[in-house]
């Protein structure tokens, strides 16, 4: 499904971004990024291998969410 979302329109390049900085007056903190930004900024280029490597829509969307569920 997020596969699908990316290339239906939602965010494919790197311009996404992963990690986000808190401006604090005192120091500039480090977030990590959420499951959501990564599966949004990495997803469309896991369909496209899984998509290259198994040459059907279906099993490549299927690819792609397994991907995601084992990391």
């Amino acid at each position: 499904p997020q596969a699908r979302a990316a290339r239906e329109g939602g965010p494919t390049d790197d311009s996404v971004r992963t990690a986000t900085f808190a401006a604090d007056a005192e120091s500039k903190a480090w977030t990590p990024p959420t499951w959501e930004e990564i599966v949004s900024t990495h997803s469309a280029r896991v369909y496209r291998l899984a998509y290259r490597l198994t040459g059907n829509q279906h099993d490549a969307e299927d690819l792609t969410q397994e991907v995601f569920v084992r990391v």
